[in-house]
């Protein structure tokens, strides 16, 4: 067209007439339907641009009648388009128009209102085959679902001399009322642009041609006021749908406001498009009906790329995806990048021949032995790139007609975002998918080097200055077009590891006493004004202490409908897991997504937690989303949700969060797809590390000498800390000296150590050793702490003389503001604390040990060996430790929240003489053990009736006379070799599993002694040992034996062992019954090792490790030897 601002159009004849904005009428000559000339253009009498209740010119509708036989062209209806009362008391208002094109006027013969409609404007056309005015209102407003089109028929009011100009009609007026049901399940409902009616059909388009607000096409039966047909037309039509015609025989013209007109073949009667369905610019055709299949058969409008979905919506029916006809896309020439679906059977013979700009081809199918293709010229075959699923490139090299393709690679992943060198990183993706961090977002690379983590909705000061509004995010951008735009219209899996390092938001009910986790945080998601999120949901409701519990979990969350309206956040769906997740774990997460198929699985940990199959209006229906353009710079927020706003400068809902990456794969991944990547060790050593007993075991040396004795040996002092340290000559061991001062203690830092994580957020114990001076104090003192002003695990003793265990996490969220009353996992004890005096504290969380529920617990504290407090927990206060970027334990006060660690809260007074983190929640028993290895360190052993013994205490050894003390330095299937370490005089350090060899029989007393005596130790060991009592499983592990006099290990049956006992474990494949010492002579030369009886060379035992004094014909042990006797 001519013009530009159009509105209202409808043709007569070969003249077609589209109105502007106000009123102006523009008349064209159509030549042909490639063609027209402009005739004229002048206003309408009903021209109004001044009044609030300006003419719109919205729709056009030609009648039947002429107001003179004279006149080229019948009476013109005119819609106003406005709900406002003007000042002849009128709304929705139609205006009878009689134009006059030779003389370039209009004469306002009529003006019709209608009163009825109280919602939103009516729009106003003729039936010009019954001769009938139709009135057709939405019921609600645009952007909403629900709506339904309210549909009023009329006779058409006369016209003429002594006729009204100005007509009233009202309910009793109609000759029909009743509602039209929208069923369209996408983003936008929007108000109706136009209408025309032709053989008993109304057609109305809307929409403005995006994927959020897509162009409609609504068909309606109005004889069985159902709907006939919904086309989406989005990309095929430029601009929003303005009006229509059928007046042009055997064509639908539609005008949009890119000023373009456009004809389409007219449906003669309902149901001959029933088997069209249009999408995205391509058009595909019924094939089933009952098993739901379409083939691809042509397209409209395409860009450079074609990503073919699994499945297309007809309505609310999604019809999958199997073919793709014969020559559809042959030499368009325009074609880069490709992707077909994984539901494809066949792809017609030349289906993209002699598309040479092709380059890039993304398959997403699983067996293309299944898929009949002969759809390449060779040349493009041997000049494009095919990327198809993991571990499928061999069943492609092996297909007919796709093992002609010269290039394939494997490559599903479209999406990887990871972390490296301090900042975010995309390793996998395209232009458009630009990575970034905002806030204090920080990236924490392991002490090692070996891998890096994003920790999202940090805080890097001190608590004052805390924020946490959602400023500290990393995110990566994706565009409409590009592949993760593209999947995420489709079928995508999107996958991470993560650690929810806190839960945040969470209140406390002082009323009813009831403490509630956050309704929702988000983990990441792409949902501000529509999409996707995973969430993590713990909402609970109780009314006392043991009320039930509703529990969501891992979900995700869709907000299916979003347009700018008073309802910002449209519909929602929800996938619920019922998994708990536990701040301080990594977890690996997968949701696979069919929205064709309307599938989700959530798996965690490689197994599905969740099968969902959700149908109906508005499922797996992803908008543009996570900005307002809707086209361009999208993006995912990792660490909270994106917002509505442009650009990616903070999270809704935020989460502190670690992430190891997140991907986005092109395709739905399965059970066993899933489960293959998880089983992948760079996944396992974050989500099953080995957690050892002791993640902390801090010992104290002279000159102010200090140690980590437990396996992860990773401790340092203050960067400005002058650690004292004095001899404790009654108990043999150093202790620490602190004098309240805020610079002088130990930090042993975590964030980074998924195996300490893990150990302290399935249960834990603190444990430490200490005396304070008496004297008063002038605040809380702590001796060993994580708790981070009321974040994390930890001890205090109060002003007034309270023992305290903090075991809640809110931190800097303000809960539990210091109020210990308040509960959550806190005990608190009244007058068991005593100065100038050692005491023994022992604190113990000990949660359900289902690790996805979250459920009872309790919190205990003990003091020299008894309980003398816990707390009951229920499921709204099982306690959800802050892991965050600046995580760590303190020995010698509370940890206060500073990354750089230059200072503590609450500085301990007194002397520390050790101080341990458990990774378990210890029992009773193990708690009076350690208090009684404590307070009276020493021990008697007895020898067994071979003369040896195997032991592991937390003190110094001093070996008596007559005893050597040996470590496992070696082994075969037959043997296992001893080297003494210590002999009488000499002292075994401390932790150390040793052997002790003397005589059979006898107790022996061991003591303990200063460091300065202890031997120096061979570079490995292989016994193992534990402070306190564990049960162990069928062939675990080696003992001594009790009863036996040979000079061996044997293979244990179920068991308990006991404390301080130390092992040798079962490495081998094979359960060998026994295995002999061989003890390594100084000069490297080993000896076997003789009995008290005499060591016999033809002694036989049985595979159960059994004597046999007359060995049959079989396999037999000799000497450490298997042997076959004939």
């Amino acid at each position: 067209l001519a013009h530009s601002g159009v509105q209202g159009m409808d043709i007569w004849d070969d003249y077609l007439v589209s109105l502007q904005n106000y009123g102006t009428c523009n008349v064209y000559k159509i030549n042909s339907i490639n063609s027209a000339t402009k005739l004229t253009t002048f206003r309408l009498a009903s021209y109004d641009n001044a009044s609030a209740t300006y003419n719109h010119a919205n729709v056009a509708a030609f009648s039947n009648q002429f107001y003179d036989s004279k006149d080229k062209l019948p009476l013109l209806y005119v819609t106003r388009c406005h709900s406002y009362y003007d000042d002849d008391g009128m709304r929705s208002v139609c205006y009878v128009e009689r134009l006059d094109i030779d003389n370039s006027s209009s004469t306002l013969v009529q003006k019709i209102c209608y009163d009825g409609m109280s919602y939103h404007v009516v729009l106003w056309t003729i039936d010009r085959q019954n001769n009938f005015l139709y009135a057709v209102s939405n019921t609600t407003g645009a952007g909403k679902m629900g709506n339904k089109h309210y549909v009023r028929k009329f006779k058409i009011p006369e016209v003429g001399e002594g006729k009204p100009t100005k007509v009233f009609l009202t309910d009793a007026d109609a000759l029909e009322s009743y509602y039209l049901e929208d069923t369209y399940s996408g983003g936008m409902n929007a108000v109706t642009q136009g209408g025309a009616i032709h053989n008993g059909l109304l057609y109305m388009p809307c929409g403005y041609d995006t994927s959020n607000e897509p162009s409609i096409l609504y068909v309606w039966d109005l004889e069985k006021r159902r709907m006939d047909k919904e086309l989406n037309m989005t990309g095929i039509f430029a601009g929003e749908f303005e009006d229509c015609s059928v007046n042009y025989p055997g064509y639908l013209v539609l005008q949009c406001n890119s000023n373009h007109i456009y004809f389409m073949s007219l449906e003669e009667k309902a149901g001959d498009w029933a088997d069209v369905i249009f999408y995205d610019g391509i058009t595909y055709r019924i094939t089933d009906r009952e098993n739901k299949t379409a083939e691809l058969v042509g397209y409209v409008k395409i860009g450079n790329t074609i990503n073919i979905p699994s499945y297309v919506p007809d309505g609310n029916v999604f019809y999958k995806v199997t073919s793709i006809a014969e020559n559809v896309f042959k030499e368009c020439s325009a074609l880069t990048t490709l992707t077909l679906p994984s539901t494809l059977t066949n792809i017609g013979k030349n289906a993209f021949w002699g598309c040479n700009s092709l380059t890039k081809i993304y398959s997403k199918i699983l067996d293309p032995a299944k898929c009949t293709f002969s759809g390449f010229t060779n040349n493009i075959a041997s000049s494009v790139t095919m990327y198809v699923p993991d571990n499928c490139r061999k069943a492609y090299r092996s297909a007919a007609g796709w093992k002609n393709v010269s290039t394939i690679l494997e490559r599903s992943v479209i999406l990887n975002v990871g972390f490296s060198g301090g900042d975010i990183v995309l390793t996998r993706g395209e232009s458009s998918n630009q990575v970034g961090k905002t806030g204090d977002a920080i990236v924490q690379d392991a002490p090692d080097g070996s891998y890096a983590l994003g920790s999202s909705k940090v805080q890097t000061t001190d608590k004052n200055t805390a924020s946490y509004n959602g400023n500290s995010v990393f995110y990566v951008k994706y565009d409409r077009d590009d592949n993760v735009g593209q999947a995420l219209k489709d079928q995508f899996t999107i996958e991470t590891l993560f650690r929810l390092d806190k839960i945040d938001g969470a209140s406390y009910n002082s009323n009813d006493g009831v403490w509630n986790h956050a309704n929702s945080i988000k983990i990441l998601g792409s949902q501000g004004g529509g999409g996707f999120s995973l969430m993590h949901n713990s909402t609970a409701k109780t009314t006392d202490g043991n009320g039930d519990i509703k529990l969501n979990g891992l979900s995700t969350e869709y907000i299916y409908h979003h347009v700018y309206s008073s309802d910002p956040w449209g519909q929602y769906n929800h996938v619920y897991s019922q998994c708990y997740l536990h701040p301080g774990r990594f977890y690996h997460v997968a949701v696979s997504i069919d929205k064709g198929a309307h599938t989700e699985t959530i798996y965690i940990n490689g197994r599905p937690a969740v099968k969902a199959t959700l149908a109906g209006v508005g499922d797996f229906v992803f908008p543009d989303c996570g900005t307002s353009r809707r086209s361009k710079g999208m993006f995912f927020i990792l660490g909270g949700d994106a917002t509505s706003e442009n650009t990616p400068t903070k999270g809704d809902n935020p989460n502190a969060t670690t992430f190891k990456y997140f991907k986005i794969h092109n395709i739905a991944l399965n059970d066993a797809q899933v489960e293959a990547l998880y089983n992948d060790e760079e996944i396992t050593r974050f989500t099953e590390p080995e957690v050892k007993e002791r993640l902390l075991d801090v010992q104290f040396d002279k000159n102010g000498g200090f140690a980590d004795k437990s396996d992860y040996a990773t401790i340092e002092k203050g960067p400005d800390a002058v650690i004292t340290t004095q001899a404790n000559t009654d108990q043999q061991r150093y202790e620490m000296v602190c004098d309240g001062n805020k610079s002088n203690f130990l930090t042993r830092p975590y964030h980074h150590d998924a195996a300490f994580t893990r150990g302290i957020s399935d249960g834990y114990s603190i444990e430490f050793y200490a005396k304070v001076p008496s004297g008063e104090r002038t605040g809380n003192i702590s001796a060993i702490s994580s708790q981070q002003a009321g974040g994390g695990p930890g001890f205090e003793i109060s002003t007034d003389g309270k023992i305290v265990f903090n075991a809640n996490a809110y931190g800097f969220s303000g809960y539990p503001n210091y109020n210990y009353s308040q509960g959550l996992a806190n005990v608190k004890v009244s007058d068991q604390f005593t100065t100038d005096k050692y005491l023994h504290y022992v604190a113990v969380y000990a949660p359900n040990p289902d690790e996805f529920k979250e459920n009872n617990a309790v919190s205990s504290i003990y003091l020299n060996g008894q309980l003398i407090g816990s707390r009951y927990l229920n499921g709204n206060e099982v306690t959800d430790l802050p892991f965050a970027g600046w995580q760590w334990f303190c020995i010698g006060g509370d940890t206060a929240p500073y990354i750089n660690r230059n200072s503590c809260d609450y500085p301990w007074i007194g002397t520390i003489s050790m101080a341990r983190v458990w990774g378990k929640p210890l029992t009773a028993d193990d708690v009076l053990t350690l208090y009684n290895q404590a307070a009276h360190p020493g021990a008697k052993v007895t020898l067994a009736k071979n003369g040896y013994a195997a032991v592991c205490y937390p003190f110094n050894i001093a070996i008596p006379d007559g005893v050597t003390a040996y470590v496992a330095t070696s082994e075969t299937e037959e043997t296992v070799t001893l080297e003494a370490i210590a002999t009488a005089g000499e002292a075994v350090p401390y932790g150390t599993p040793v052997i002790l060899k003397g005589t059979p029989n006898t107790t022996i007393e061991l003591t303990p002694t200063l460091p300065e005596a202890t031997v120096a130790m061979p570079e490995s060991n292989l016994l193992k040992g534990y402070f306190t009592t564990h049960d162990i499983n069928e062939n675990q592990i080696y003992t001594i034996p009790a009863t036996d006099t040979e000079a061996r290990v044997n293979l244990s049956s179920t068991m308990t062992l006991a404390a301080n006992q130390a092992y040798l474990p079962n490495t081998g494949t094979e359960n060998i019954p026994f295995k002999n010492f061989e003890i390594k002579q100084p000069d490297g030369i080993k000896s076997a090792v003789t009995t008290t009886e005499g060591h016999n060379p033809a002694v036989y035992y049985n595979l159960k490790g059994q004597r046999v004094e007359h060995p049959t014909r079989g396999i037999y042990i000799r000497n450490g030897s298997k042997v076959f006797v004939k």
